[in-house]
């Protein structure tokens, strides 16, 4: 390999590690639900978002999965929202991969701590007055997907 590919690729590399959001994960037993700690065994903090560690377990529509982050309740917490495709980007990791047990889709490629049951996830973000965006964490990649046909699932976010 000529080194100035080396380079490139070892810059990328180490550019995508830096560029990833650090996340508390403290796994004691504490139910509390307090924003500042972000302590709830279920629930991942970086410096602005509360996430759900795990997506709803089952593929909805979009118009379903807003109503599930509407009704959704965790840690104390009920101001529950459908995360940005940005968002949903930045939790990537093409460096660590998980295996799932949804059909078709072996793989996804998450940060820690979290787990996915799938590798497609909803955004809030619409894409068009039919569609609406989604991230696959199988693939790295934002995703359109129809918005009453389509069965991504759903990973939970709030704002600190």
């Amino acid at each position: 390999m000529r080194p100035i590919y080396f380079f490139m690729i070892f810059s990328i590399m180490c550019l995508s590690i830096m560029c990833m959001p650090e996340f508390e994960d403290d796994d004691d037993e504490d139910e509390g639900g307090s924003e500042e700690s972000c302590d709830h065994i279920d629930v991942a903090c970086s410096e602005e978002l509360m996430w759900a560690k795990t997506d709803n377990g089952e593929g909805l529509s979009f118009t379903d999965a807003e109503t599930y982050a509407d009704d959704f309740t965790l840690a104390g917490f009920s101001d529950w929202r459908l995360p940005s495709a940005g968002e949903l980007s930045a939790l990537h990791d093409a460096g660590n991969p998980q295996d799932t047990e949804c059909d078709g889709e072996p793989r996804v490629y998450i940060v820690d701590p979290f787990e996915l049951s799938c590798s497609v996830m909803w955004s809030g973000d619409l894409d068009s007055d039919t569609t609406a965006w989604a991230f696959n964490f199988e693939l790295g990649e934002d995703w359109s997907g129809a918005l009453e046909s389509t069965t991504p699932r759903v990973l939970v976010v709030r704002d600190l």
